[in-house]
């Protein structure tokens, strides 16, 4: 959570009141996008230069050479779609999938009310790339991508980005894009702002059997309270 997060602080000073000790933890960056109402031209047209210049060429390159498609798995055809991203998954650079059954559960649940935005990218007829995204309440979340480091030369990865990132825009008319967890290098190219997300951590030597009753009757409470706050936004 951000460390000014208001519900944060809250429960930083209930525990410390009961005598407990508290410190924040940096956790992870995230990196983010305000639409601000933009088109999707306007968007490209603030990126790198080096950026846009690849995505032209790269698609002029892989037309030329291959041809592709792309095709958006968001209710119909899912398991056609959850196949060919393990697939893609299983060829790219990334570690073994371990969570092979959350993943499809995951997609399943997003298809249902129309919030899964699965995206493949295919050459010659085969999966190349894919992407996991999904838009909920305004925001496109960016959850796995992927891409077969057989094809890298094309650069599928961005191209299918490139893609969504219309799609996410134009269409679905989001006012975030949300990268979600980590720092790496290239979000930066497609992001405007990092933020930094915080654990607080409590301790306390000693607590009476009362005390934590006392407590855990308040994380009880904090929880479902955080949850309504989170639906009703």
């Amino acid at each position: 959570m951000d460390e000014n997060d208001d519900n944060l602080e809250s429960l930083q000073r209930v525990i410390e009141a009961s005598g407990a000790e508290c410190h924040f933890k940096l956790r992870f960056y995230n990196w983010i996008y305000r639409v601000n109402g933009q088109s999707f031209e306007e968007y490209l047209a603030a990126r790198p230069a080096r950026v846009r210049n690849t995505i032209a060429r790269k698609k002029r390159k892989l037309e030329r050479e291959h041809g592709y498609e792309i095709r958006l798995f968001i209710d119909q055809e899912l398991e056609q779609g959850i196949a060919d991203f393990n697939a893609v998954y299983k060829a790219s650079w990334k570690a073994t999938e371990l969570y092979d059954d959350f993943i499809q559960g995951l997609a399943c649940s997003l298809s249902k009310p129309g919030w899964l935005r699965l995206a493949v990218l295919y050459i010659d007829g085969q999966p190349a790339a894919a992407q996991f995204w999904f838009v909920v309440h305004g925001k496109a979340s960016i959850f796995k991508l992927a891409y077969d480091e057989a094809w890298k030369r094309y650069s599928p990865g961005t191209i299918l980005i490139s893609y969504l990132m219309e799609y996410v825009i134009d269409t679905d008319k989001v006012e975030e894009i949300d990268f979600l967890t980590g720092n790496d290098a290239y979000k930066q190219d497609w992001m405007s702002e990092r933020r930094e997300r915080f654990s607080l951590f409590c301790g306390k030597p000693r607590i009476s059997n009362s005390g934590r009753g006392w407590l855990d009757s308040f994380f009880r409470k904090w929880v479902k309270l955080l949850k309504a706050s989170l639906v009703s936004s």
